[in-house]
């Protein structure tokens, strides 16, 4: 049974296999071993067995890509819909980059400081042994004071605005109707949260005519009169998380190369905040594992110099103790403590008994059904 003590449910089973993809798509040596233990513990035959719901929780958990790395898990996917799936969303992922990266172009010859982050920099700029990623949007950073300029660039690329309706086609362009968003609800999202409301571009790409069946049965995009929409979007945000401030985002402390032009790019331990808090909250406090903030977070560790004394200022300036300690405990465990010093998760133990207030306790246990990292208990237990 691997590392498991008792079978997991098939929902479990798949949150397994995606993380044990997503690490193998690091190319770590010791996360690769940590990843085959996990697998250990996994039935194939229930992947198998339930093998249209699990194509469709890899569309849905970002994981798709790296199943590649896991040939017994392609293999037992062969009968299903896994390989057609697979090429629908490389072709769309290649439709919407040709109209989400050129704006961001534009945003810097502009002048604006545009930041792109999440997906679009982690596929340029961190190590992917699947050699590929799938994109549904892209999400610049904009300096709050350069967000009306942003928005004249988007819109004069065919951005808008709005909320999808996918049920009826406006009347003019043909294409999913937007229904606009008003001014009160633009400036309350302006004024309240880290990000805007989204700027939408709609293509109907006739290739996609051929896959509407498929693309409808697996809820990828939205089917209407037997046709696909694509949705392109980009998510503009002036902020990572509410309240993060702009002194810990700008000037950009690395750079990010896209399509041969550069860009300035979030910090690394800005990324760790973003990720140990979002693996650690969203795990707690919704039904919903996030299993690929945690793969995630161990590639910014392994794909890039950490600074670890500007990281715990960062913790500590926005009370991200118990994240930091939890997934950094577990990052630990999966990659050696050659990448995350021993000395860190003393600091952080220490802090989290100190501030019991912020401590919702390990989050392993909920995320994949396994406790692979040392306990704050067991850390205390040695002073």
């Amino acid at each position: 049974m691997g590392i498991f003590e008792i079978r997991p449910t098939v929902d479990a089973q798949f949150r397994v296999v995606a993380f044990a993809a997503g690490l193998k798509s690091v190319g770590n040596e010791s996360g690769n071993r940590y990843a085959d233990s996990l697998l250990e513990g996994i039935d194939l035959g229930i992947v198998e067995d339930n093998a249209r719901a699990f194509v469709k929780y890899l569309v849905w958990s970002k994981s798709f890509p790296f199943i590649s790395l896991l040939p017994a898990v392609e293999d037992v996917l062969q009968t299903s819909d896994y390989g057609a799936v697979r090429s629908v969303l490389s072709r769309l992922t290649q439709d919407r980059l040709e109209v989400l990266v050129s704006p961001l172009a534009d945003m810097a010859t502009a002048g604006i400081d545009v930041l792109p982050y999440k997906g679009i920099d982690l596929i340029h700029s961190f190590p992917n042994t699947a050699g590929e990623r799938f994109v549904w949007d892209v999400d610049p950073l904009v300096p709050f004071d350069e967000l009306s300029l942003a928005d004249e660039v988007l819109r004069s690329h065919g951005f808008t605005q709005g909320n999808v309706d996918q049920t009826r086609l406006d009347e003019t362009t043909g294409l999913l109707r937007l229904e606009s968003v008003s001014e009160e609800d633009r400036s309350w999202v302006l004024n309240n949260h880290h990000e805007l409301h989204p700027y939408f571009k709609i293509l109907a790409p006739d290739w996609a005519l051929e896959y509407a069946d498929l693309i409808a049965d697996y809820g990828i995009e939205p089917v209407l009169h037997d046709r696909p929409y694509v949705l392109a979007n980009i998510d503009l945000h002036h902020s990572i998380a509410a309240g993060f401030e702009p002194s810990d985002i700008w000037p950009a402390r690395r750079t990010v190369s896209i399509d041969g032009r550069v860009f300035g790019g979030l910090s690394v331990e800005a990324y760790l905040c973003l990720y140990l808090g979002r693996t650690y909250s969203v795990t707690h406090t919704l039904n919903d594992s996030a299993v690929h903030t945690l793969y995630d977070a161990v590639r910014v560790v392994c794909g890039a110099v950490v600074d670890w004394a500007y990281l715990r200022y960062l913790v500590g300036k926005y009370r991200l103790t118990a994240p930091a300690f939890y997934v950094l405990s577990e990052i630990s465990a999966i990659v050696g403590s050659s990448l995350v010093p021993d000395v860190e998760l003393e600091h952080y133990a220490k802090e989290l008994v100190e501030n019991r207030q912020y401590d919702l306790g390990d989050f392993t246990g909920k995320l994949l059904g396994q406790v692979s990292a040392t306990s704050l208990k067991e850390y205390t237990e040695r002073w």
